[in-house]
């Protein structure tokens, strides 16, 4: 197909013991995978051991606007929400193709805009290049004193103050995971391009994805 399917992206396809389909794995399937356990415990004649209230949004790639303000709204006493005592978000990834995994927890996020100005209208750089200060160069070369290149280290004084240190009973942890770093390369596909990942063991590449602060710079306008 034009667009890079090889089958009809709306249409569930079965291909090498594989589905694929739009959102099969991000996010229809699992969002879906709820209804389909409320749906097995009634075919079985099986009580659901609590009670689950399902809230669908399909705004996260445009920001989910509202979606704080909802959540607010429908805690309120007497409201839809108000009796929660946990939310279970259907949107994380298996540790790789063979292994499924239970996210307790997350990081956190936090983002920025930064905005430099060097004049009041876009300029031609044809003519004036040379002559004034040009916004991308300045900004590119701001951008770059925030991570060092080949480790991942984020470059900012303090971001590492309320990070806990970690404990050799945390470590045990990472010990009996399965997860393989050759394997992690060829589904992100720097297999054949770089070859390289910022981190060269298994624990430390997790703790790196998991554990750590990052920081990604995700475009420029």
């Amino acid at each position: 197909m034009d667009d890079g399917w090889l089958s009809d992206p709306f249409v569930l396809t079965e291909r090498d013991e594989k589905l694929f389909g739009r959102g099969s794995t991000d996010d229809k399937g699992p969002a879906l995978s709820w209804l389909w356990v409320v749906e097995a415990h009634q075919k079985l004649g099986v009580d659901l051991p609590m009670n689950i209230k399902l809230l669908y949004e399909g705004m996260e790639e445009s920001g989910s606007e509202g979606m704080f303000e909802a959540i607010a709204q429908l805690s309120k006493p007497s409201e839809f929400l108000n009796d929660v005592d946990f939310f279970c978000i259907s949107d994380n990834y298996w540790l790789g193709k063979n292994t499924p995994c239970l996210t307790y927890g997350l990081r956190g996020l936090a983002f920025f805009e930064v905005t430099v100005k060097c004049a009041e209208q876009d300029l031609h750089s044809g003519v004036l290049g040379g002559s004034v200060h040009e916004a991308m160069n300045d900004m590119v070369k701001l951008l770059s004193t925030l991570v060092e290149s080949g480790t991942g280290k984020i470059c900012i004084d303090g971001i590492m103050d309320d990070v806990r240190t970690v404990t050799k009973e945390e470590e045990d942890l990472y010990t009996d995971i399965d997860f393989d770093l050759e394997e992690f390369k060829h589904e992100t596909r720097v297999k054949t391009v770089s070859d390289s990942l910022l981190k060269k063991d298994k624990m430390s590449l997790l703790m790196g994805r998991w554990r750590f602060p990052s920081l990604s710079i995700h475009g420029i306008v």
